[in-house]
């Protein structure tokens, strides 16, 4: 699974847009960490601009583009 981070300066939040339907689990988990799911594209979440969702986004992009467990983020 790939994962691509945008900041939206415009909504002063951060977008992650997943290649494919995330596990169940995995969308819980986001959900609880403050990620919401877009309502037009459910590959796509977001957050405010913070730099925990930050860092958690490139840290969980690094783990799937390894092809990693994402529960080592």
């Amino acid at each position: 699974m790939q994962l691509s981070i945008t900041h939206n300066e415009k909504k002063k939040g951060i977008e992650l847009l997943f290649s494919e339907e995330l596990p169940r689990e995995l969308a819980i988990f986001l959900r609880e960490l403050g990620f919401k799911e877009s309502l037009s594209n459910s590959k796509m979440w977001y957050a405010d601009k913070h730099p925990a969702y930050e860092t958690f986004a490139i840290s969980l992009k690094e783990v799937l583009a390894k092809e990693g467990d994402w529960k080592s983020v």
